[in-house]
C-alpha cells in the first residue's frame, strides 16, 4: 500500500503545484482584461497534468474486479452459454503461465451476431478469455498462440480495468462539479469557484482525451505484446489478413463489421511501418 500511495503522491504532486501556481498568476499578475484568455489557457494546462495524474491513478488502483462484460454478467452468459475448456487452459496455463503469472481460463460459445468471435474478461485479476467455436476450428496452433497473446496483452495492460476506472471518475467529476457550483452559489467562495471554474472541467476534459488515447491504442498495444514475444512479424500479419476474412464473412452488423476492417488495416499498417 506504501508504494501505491507514494505513486499517487508521485502523480499528484505536480498537478496540485501548477494549480495553486496558475490560481496564484490569475490573481495577482495577469491583468483583468486577460483573465478569461488566461482561465481556458489554464485549463488546458490543468488538463494535462490531470491527464498525467489520471493515468498513474487507473494504472495504480484500477479495481481488479473490473471487467469487460462482467464475468458474472447473467446477460452475457445467458446470451452465449460459453463453456470452459479445460485442455485448452491447461495447455495455455502451463505454456504462458510464466509469462503473465496466472492461470489462463479458455471458454468456447457459439457464435452470435452481436459478439466479437474472441475477447478477455479480467475476472478477479484473472484472464479468461472466450473464444467462438467455430473461429477455433479455423485456427492453426501457430495462430491459436497469436490470439491469445493478443489477449493477454490486453490482460497485461489492464485496458479494461483502466477504461472502467476512468468512466467512473468521469462520473464523479460531473456530481463533483455540479457540487462545487452549487456550493459557489451559496457561499461565493474562491475555493469552490476554483473547482467549478477549472479543476473539475480540467478532470472532465483529461478524462475524455485520456479514454480517446487509450480506446485508439489499446489493439495496436496488444499486438506489440504480441510481437514482442513471438518476434514473428511476417506470421502476425498473415493471422491478421485471415481476420479480415473471417471478419467479412462471418462478422456481426455491417456497422460493426466495418469498424472492425478499418480497425484491422490499421493495426496491419502499424506492423508493417506504413504511415
Amino acid at each position: 500500500m506504501k508504494s501505491k500511495i507514494a505513486t499517487i503522491i508521485y502523480y499528484l504532486l505536480p498537478l496540485i503545484i501548477v494549480d495553486v501556481s496558475l490560481y496564484f498568476i490569475s490573481g495577482s499578475i495577469i491583468p483583468q482584461r486577460f483573465t478569461q484568455v488566461f482561465g481556458l489557457i489554464s485549463i488546458a494546462i490543468s488538463s494535462i497534468f490531470i491527464g498525467i495524474f489520471l493515468y498513474g491513478f487507473t494504472k495504480t488502483f484500477g479495481t481488479p474486479s473490473d471487467k469487460t462484460y462482467g464475468a458474472n454478467n447473467k446477460n452475457l452468459y445467458s446470451k452465449i452459454f460459453p463453456e470452459i475448456n479445460f485442455e485448452l487452459c491447461q495447455k495455455y496455463s502451463n505454456k504462458y503461465k510464466s509469462l503473465i503469472g496466472k492461470d489462463i481460463s479458455i471458454y468456447t460459445f457459439k457464435h452470435t451476431d452481436d459478439m466479437p468471435f474472441a475477447f478477455l474478461i479480467e475476472n478477479n485479476d484473472k484472464p479468461d478469455i472466450y473464444i467462438e467455436e467455430d473461429f477455433i476450428d479455423k485456427l492453426s496452433s501457430n495462430e491459436m498462440d497469436i490470439l491469445l497473446l493478443h489477449e493477454l496483452g490486453h490482460y497485461k495492460a489492464h485496458h479494461e480495468r483502466k477504461k472502467n476506472t476512468s468512466v467512473k471518475i468521469f462520473i464523479f467529476s460531473l456530481l463533483l462539479l455540479i457540487l462545487s457550483y452549487t456550493l459557489y452559489l451559496n457561499t461565493n467562495s474562491i475555493i469552490f469557484f476554483y473547482a467549478f471554474a477549472l479543476f473539475f472541467p480540467g478532470l472532465a476534459i483529461a478524462i475524455i482525451v485520456y479514454l480517446v488515447i487509450l480506446i485508439s491504442m489499446e489493439q495496436i498495444s496488444a499486438d506489440r505484446f504480441a510481437l514482442g514475444y513471438m518476434k514473428d512479424s511476417e506470421n502476425y500479419l498473415k493471422f491478421l489478413e485471415k481476420l479480415k476474412l473471417y471478419t467479412n464473412s462471418a462478422y456481426y452488423t455491417e456497422k460493426q463489421k466495418k469498424y472492425a476492417m478499418k480497425d484491422l488495416d490499421r493495426r496491419i499498417k502499424k506492423i508493417k511501418g506504413v504511415k
